[in-house]
């Protein structure tokens, strides 16, 4: 929450989201009253980012690199205008902008699903570690919603960077022809440790479903999950006697 560079949740204090109220919710995110869901929504809804250099995703320091990489897409984004004026927009779509989209919307898709779900768990200073931080993101099926043969075809086309991503941030020594036996066998490690690093396949249409569910993480808590627009989290840290926080967190609905 405090070290990585991508992919770090907003908080609700950032999302300039109502104030947690303890009388009609908890941090957890498993009870929540009506009124405060209607609140929540009517705050947030479907709110999207931006590219101001005030993120939480970006350092103080790189403010003024943000400013400059915004005044360069404004530029890229002019000199597609004036593409389409010099050789018309049909000309600039086919030769430019379809090559570009297909190129660069995999690595969106691809990075964005591995590092983003209600599911997994994200770590204050206080609690981190490497492992916890290695174990924070999911292996998925690539196109697995469109069938298991176009799982089957982008799993072999990508050499297996979103069905063996756990196993990446866990070594990144391992080449990728061995990948798939050395994944195999960390998650059977993992499986038989209680830890479940298998999200549903990867598509836009998990795109779309993880950026309605992943809304804010709280401002308390070591271990906190994403709760969605209605301030309701899909699952919470399980806490046992000792109050050491474990790392899988189990579903609320099971």
């Amino acid at each position: 929450m405090s070290q990585d560079q991508v992919f770090v949740p907003w908080t609700r204090k950032e999302m300039r989201a109502p104030e947690f109220e303890p009388s009609g919710e908890n941090l957890l995110g498993s009870t929540v009253s009506q009124a405060i869901k209607t609140e929540l929504w009517e705050a947030l809804g479907d709110s999207p980012l931006d590219f101001s250099p005030s993120s939480i995703v970006f350092s103080p320091h790189q403010s003024g690199q943000i400013i400059w990489s915004d005044f360069g897409i404004f530029l890229w984004l002019a000199a597609i205008v004036a593409g389409c004026f010099q050789w018309s927009f049909p000309v600039v779509f086919r030769v430019y902008l379809v090559p570009y989209l297909w190129v660069n919307h995999w690595l969106v898709l691809i990075t964005f699903l591995q590092h983003t779900d209600p599911l997994i768990p994200h770590y204050r200073a206080d609690i981190f570690n490497f492992q916890r931080g290695a174990l924070s993101t999911l292996d998925r099926s690539l196109l697995g919603d469109l069938g298991p043969v176009m799982g089957w075809i982008a799993a072999h086309a990508t050499n297996g960077i979103s069905e063996t991503h756990v196993l990446h941030h866990v070594t990144s020594k391992i080449p990728h022809y061995h990948a798939w036996e050395a994944a195999a066998a960390l998650r059977k490690k993992l499986e038989g440790a209680g830890i479940y690093r298998q999200g549903a396949p990867g598509g836009w249409m998990e795109v779309y479903r993880v950026i309605r569910e992943c809304k804010f993480v709280e401002d308390e808590g070591s271990v906190v999950f994403y709760k969605n627009a209605y301030g309701v989290a899909a699952a919470r840290p399980v806490f046992p006697d000792d109050d050491d926080a474990q790392d899988s967190g189990i579903e609320l609905n099971q």
